[in-house]
């Protein structure tokens, strides 16, 4: 759990410092909009990346990859943040969102470290497995026993069959 708990705060770091980077940003745009400052070339190509409802490219560079226009990724960003608060306060979840991740591979390394010190088998040696469950509600799943329970993969290339459980 020790490895799961620094890969948290790893990520709780770098979503706090994207959030102040959104706020000192906003706030000096409406400094620059009230005249309080001078409008400079990066304010202003954060006001037109809003007239076009696209994410500035200030927030971009400290931002997880996201491809969705700005006010989509605006409530994904704050479902994002709600999940990562969520875990901080009231513990692991039982389910992991992993596409919230900036960094989803730290959080595969991690559940292995997990499983190998409870275990006591060395990492190199351990390989990921998956089962498929039947719902899509992360909240009707339990603790697993052994690894972790993830939601909102998403795949390329192709597409998931329900009915079968499988790739297709």
């Amino acid at each position: 759990i020790i490895s799961l708990g620094v890969f948290h705060g790893q990520e709780y770091t770098r979503f706090s410092s994207m959030i102040s980077v959104v706020k000192a940003s906003l706030k000096m745009l409406l400094k620059a909009i009230k005249g309080i400052v001078l409008m400079s070339a990066d304010l202003e190509g954060m006001y037109n990346a809003f007239l076009v409802q696209k994410v500035p490219g200030n927030w971009e560079k400290v931002a997880y990859p996201c491809l969705k226009p700005l006010n989509s990724w605006v409530n994904d960003f704050i479902e994002r943040e709600q999940f990562m608060t969520d875990w901080l306060l009231n513990g692991p979840p039982k389910s992991y969102w992993i596409s919230s991740f900036f960094f989803p591979q730290g959080f595969m390394t991690a559940s292995l470290q997990v499983h190998a010190r409870k275990t006591k088998i060395p990492i190199d040696t351990l390989e990921f497995f998956s089962n498929c469950r039947s719902t899509n509600n992360p909240a009707e799943v339990d603790y697993p026993e052994s690894g972790a329970n993830i939601h909102g993969l998403y795949l390329q290339g192709c597409g998931w069959s329900t009915a079968e459980s499988a790739l297709k």
